[in-house]
């Protein structure tokens, strides 16, 4: 039975706003992986430690010992972590599943195995979404950099391994991962016992602060997770010590009487829900309930509006808001008044021969079952009213947004700001009075996160209204449609600034800039979406040529370009937008898959 001292409301208010992230430990592996007492007795082996003198509690010292002896006799140490850590077992843990089951842009792990990895390419496979796994981010200064920029935007799915991570068992997450998993580099972080953490924690301040950061500012669950360790003790005093108690409660599940409540409370602001000891289906079934939580109806923000000039009354009748985003799925263009549709995203497909180039240019717009069901038809005709936009004919108010490049499927944030940037001059010019659009480029198989559209439909609607000179009582209602937990939470979290995009102003970029030996600096500029990819990094002195690279990537299948290949291009053109990180990387081999 557990004891609630923190409700699923609470969890769900954090989650909403994009700042709870699960801290995960061995109890959230078994009985896939050993428990801490067979760990370690699995690294010693039958001859390795005398145990009786040191007495079956002092786990912290066998276990240094027996790394001792491990390394004086030359053992591979990831292999002999990895014999001990998995049980012959190789079931995925419930616990790990229903964690698995939750969108987490950042999870935190002490554990050595893949066993997440695992849980998380399982869901994916099950709900038939893209397997595209978390990246796997270590403790070296780049990956704490990479941290960092997650906690300020918290966009895609990262893990970070605080204690090393062995290399994945499972053939179908080593694939997924690929060259950009540094198998070396998280073998040799490793660390067993609260002697080595403190060692490697000591000798990394990019690791103390990065970790710091996350701790005063962001909630963690901690799930699995031995709170009573030492090392975690003295870091969380560390923190308190130097920058005050957290500003955000986190919040704990723990066996009883492994650790006084109370007092977590009240020094490290950590709220305990406790359960029987043993019973570690409770796990499961928290994050079980926590996701039905989630899904079901409870008080959160359903829309978020906004309007491209200040009005001192509202209007007499009809909506105030010239854009809208809406937490919804959009309704079916039948039930739509005269002077209002619905609008799908589609896709550009190729033509057979024999047409002419301005058709085959446009190509054959596709759309999804999702897009059939808003249009309740699995067979309307299309139309091209513009090189970007197709009016279904034998559908009431229906259309169709192809942001798309032309003689390609091929999707960037340039094409989603020009289509419908031109949906807008053709709504205009068939009188209707407001619109109901899918979020663009959206799909499964999108090549960038849902939140890239979202910004670039913003910033299309911003310029369409100033240049079109209309009277704001005239301009068109134009509601985005949003499903996408990520956009959401980015949204909902003030992370994407939608104010900003729809008036204009120069886009927020970050520059990370990466020498020979992975060191990297890092700032921020304002910059036109005019202005030259050359122009954004000047001032750099090395004769060698860098790579240039942006998160999120520009088109699906991106590669790194050298600097004199993309110099002359504009920021727009790149493909970068609010809140992308441009990185110029002078390392010689970059591993990119």
């Amino acid at each position: 039975m557990t004891k609630t001292n923190f409700d699923l409301q609470s969890l769900c208010t954090v989650y909403d706003r994009g700042w709870l992230i699960p801290f995960i430990g061995s109890g959230m592996s078994r009985p896939a992986c050993s428990d801490w007492q067979t760990f370690v007795e699995g690294l010693e082996g039958p001859k390795r430690t005398d145990q009786a003198a040191l007495g079956a509690s002092n786990l912290i010292q066998r276990a240094l010992f027996a790394l001792q002896a491990l390394r004086q006799d030359g053992v591979d140490i990831a292999e002999a972590i990895s014999k001990a850590i998995y049980c012959e077992k190789d079931d995925v843990p419930s616990q790990a599943l229903a964690l698995a089951s939750i969108h987490w842009p950042l999870v935190c792990t002490t554990n050595y195995d893949d066993i997440y990895l695992r849980a998380r390419l399982l869901v994916l496979e099950k709900e038939k979404r893209e397997a595209k796994l978390p990246r796997v981010l270590g403790r070296t200064e780049a990956d704490c950099r990479e941290v960092l920029r997650h906690i300020d935007f918290p966009a895609g799915e990262a893990i970070w391994a605080l204690q090393g991570l062995l290399g994945p068992r499972h053939d179908g997450v080593s694939q997924i991962l690929g060259k950009k998993f540094d198998k070396t580099q998280f073998e040799q972080e490793l660390v067993i016992g609260h002697a080595e953490y403190r060692t490697v924690a000591n000798r990394a301040p990019h690791f103390r602060r990065c970790f710091a950061e996350l701790f005063r500012t962001r909630s963690l669950l901690f799930l699995g997770s031995g709170l009573a360790e030492p090392y975690f003790v003295s870091l969380f005093d560390e923190i308190i010590e130097l920058t005050g108690p957290p500003v955000r409660p986190h919040f704990a599940l723990v066996p009883d009487g492994e650790l006084d409540p109370e007092f977590m409370r009240q020094r490290y602001h950590v709220i305990c829900n406790t359960y029987e000891k043993g019973q570690h289906g409770s796990v499961a079934q928290l994050l079980s309930d926590f996701a039905d939580h989630l899904a079901s109806d409870r008080a959160r923000p359903a829309s978020w509006g906004f309007r491209v000039q200040t009005m001192t009354a509202s209007l007499d009748s009809g909506p105030t808001d010239n854009f809208r985003v809406v937490r919804a799925t959009m309704p079916k263009s039948v039930l739509l008044p005269s002077d209002e549709a619905v609008a799908i995203s589609c896709g550009r497909g190729e033509i057979e021969a024999g047409h002419d180039e301005k058709e085959r240019q446009r190509g054959e717009p596709l759309f999804s079952r999702v897009g059939a069901a808003i249009l309740a038809r699995n067979d309307p005709e299309p139309q091209w009213e513009s090189d970007w936009v197709v009016r279904w004919t034998n559908v009431r108010q229906a259309y169709g947004i192809v942001a798309r490049e032309f003689m390609s499927d091929e999707r960037t944030p340039e094409a989603v700001r020009n289509a419908f940037r031109d949906f807008l001059d053709v709504a205009r010019g068939h009188g209707l009075r407001r619109v109901h659009v899918q979020l663009l480029a959206a799909g499964d198989d999108r090549s960038f996160e849902p939140w890239v559209s979202l910004v670039q439909m913003a910033r299309a609607y911003g310029e369409w209204f100033r240049e079109s000179g209309i009277d704001p009582k005239e301009a068109i209602v134009a509601t985005v449609y949003v499903v996408d937990p990520e956009g959401i939470a980015l949204v909902e979290g003030g992370y994407v600034d939608l104010a900003r995009e729809l008036q204009g102003t120069p886009i927020h970029v970050n520059v990370e800039i990466i020498d020979s030996t992975r060191r990297g600096d890092r700032y921020h500029r304002l910059v036109d979406t005019k202005e030259k990819i050359g122009s954004v990094v000047r001032d750099l002195r090395a004769k060698r040529q860098p790579f240039v690279y942006a998160f999120p990537t520009p088109t699906k299948y991106f590669s790194p370009k050298q600097l004199e290949e993309i110099s002359a291009r504009t920021v727009r053109e790149f493909g970068l937008v609010s809140g992308s990180t441009l990185v110029i990387d002078f390392r010689e081999g970059i591993q990119w898959t």
